[in-house]
């Protein structure tokens, strides 16, 4: 706010500047009135003084408009990077395999996009940078459909989970691309990020029905994190609630977040929901885990996110049931 109003008078003081820049000397070279012009020493001081201060005026302009025009710049450049990986679907998918921890299986694996272009930015940072200049849902639509190009390869039974904006769910792009993968929409699920606020909830529960007419599951990422997440799990009534990282990370060893992380378990249990830990990292956390009964986790300690499809192939087999963490490696 304070920058406009500096633009503004820097204007407006630029153009009175310039007028008299462009009026004083024809006034002095016209002379109206003849040599005795009362007025004529003041325009005299106006002219030199407006003439002095124009660069000033102008280099303070410039300092006002530079960050803006630097915006400019780099949102033409961003458009133009983001543009072309839409165009070139230079996107890869990496997947993170999620594990049922009573059968020491994998049970599914969550689409993790990745970006091998320059310059070099986290998944986070070019979908931000896309919403940014109006391309968010492009973006979002080339890497889902990767993502569910490349899922063909996870072993059959294994679901492959999607995040999906809010956005993108009720925009009416996200049916028609399922249908259009081939990819069996019984193994598909949809997370909808918490970390994304939800001004109005109605088309989102629509498309949460439509979706779930199709055999498509539903999520809720992050529950814990970031914005309301209770209320977007009493809205959209999902099958699955992923719990946040931050509710995780010394579950076994911390009684506010192992009290946390029960009464979420309690809830789930009361509305038919399942639950799956994110960001398991520590044996301690996956033991807590089973003995609140976590029905499946995900984490480094139970396997990296991998986007090469004969590791996938290994996830066919069962996890010891004693370690489970120990064998994806």
């Amino acid at each position: 706010m304070l920058e406009h109003r500096a633009l503004r008078l820097l204007l407006v003081l630029s153009i009175v500047n310039g007028l008299v820049c462009t009026i004083a000397p024809a006034y002095i070279l016209l002379r109206p009135g003849g040599d005795e012009a009362p007025v004529g020493d003041l325009v005299w001081i106006a002219a030199i003084i407006a003439v002095a201060l124009t660069p000033v005026a102008g280099a303070a302009l410039w300092l006002v408009l530079r960050p803006r025009l630097r915006a400019m710049r780099e949102s033409r450049q961003t458009r133009r990077l983001v543009g072309r990986i839409v165009a070139e679907e230079t996107v890869d998918t990496a997947f993170q395999p999620i594990v049922d921890l009573r059968r020491g299986r994998v049970i599914g694996a969550e689409a993790l996009s990745r970006f091998p272009v320059e310059p070099a930015r986290s998944p986070d940072a070019w979908f931000a940078a896309a919403h940014s200049v109006g391309q968010g849902l492009a973006l979002e639509e080339v890497t889902l459909r990767r993502s569910l190009r490349r899922a063909f390869g996870l072993p059959n039974g294994c679901y492959v989970a999607l995040n999906v904006s809010p956005s993108m769910l009720t925009s009416g792009r996200l049916v028609p691309l399922l249908h259009q993968s081939g990819f069996p929409l019984a193994r598909v699920v949809v997370e909808v990020t918490e970390h994304t606020s939800i001004e109005d909830y109605t088309q989102v529960v629509s498309a949460r029905a439509e979706l779930k007419d199709l055999g498509v599951r539903l999520a809720v990422d992050d529950a814990g994190a970031g914005y309301a997440s209770l209320r977007h799990i009493l809205a959209l009534a999902p099958d699955l609630i992923k719990i946040d990282r931050s509710l995780i990370s010394g579950v076994d060893t911390d009684p506010i977040r192992r009290s946390m992380v029960s009464a979420v378990a309690m809830f789930a249990l009361q509305s038919g929901a399942s639950l799956v830990a994110e960001g398991v990292e520590t044996t301690g956390e996956l033991e807590a885990l089973r003995g609140l009964g976590i029905e499946s986790a995900q984490g480094f300690l139970i396997g990296r996110p991998s986007t090469d499809a004969h590791q996938w192939a290994e996830w066919r087999a069962p996890l010891a049931a004693a370690r489970p963490a120990a064998v994806l490696g």
